[in-house]
């Protein structure tokens, strides 16, 4: 559900500090200039409300990713583009092909999806969970955890 609408320089990733994917994540992304944001909606608990909780809830490490709201001038213009979308659009019937699409943006949110999947899929050992992570203690007490950078 990205809004490819404006070319964005920056990655927010729910979840991304309580694994090693938020670090792996990092590592995809920095050769194509983007940066990760802080979770501009702690209180909203986003991370435990999105489809890949399911695989956290098993225990696997997860992330929910999103377009940051930074374009590439360093201004916050996705901010006001989600505060829209979410009131005009989200799960709406205008949710439609009208909505202006940028694909050149759409090509740059594909390319960082695939980068982190191929970085992932790559890596010598699976994500793990933080020593101090919520979700890792609640879903897998068992499982080997990494420090904290």
């Amino acid at each position: 559900m990205p809004l490819v609408l404006y070319p964005f320089s920056d990655v927010i990733a729910f979840g991304a500090e309580q694994s090693t994917l938020g670090e792996t994540l990092k590592t995809a992304i920095t050769p194509m200039g983007l940066s990760v944001a802080p979770d501009p909606f702690p209180e909203l608990s986003i991370f435990t409300r999105s489809d890949q909780y399911s695989f956290v809830q098993k225990g696997v490490p997860a992330l929910f990713v999103y377009n940051g709201f930074t374009d590439m001038d360093g201004n916050n213009v996705g901010r006001a583009i989600w505060d829209e979308s979410l009131v005009k659009y989200y799960h709406q019937p205008s949710d439609d092909l009208s909505i202006p699409i940028n694909y050149d943006v759409a090509a740059k949110y594909a390319e960082f999806f695939y980068r982190v999947t191929n970085e992932v899929a790559n890596e010598v050992h699976a994500p793990k969970w933080y020593n101090d992570s919520l979700f890792g203690t609640l879903y897998a007490p068992d499982a080997p955890k990494a420090p904290r950078p």
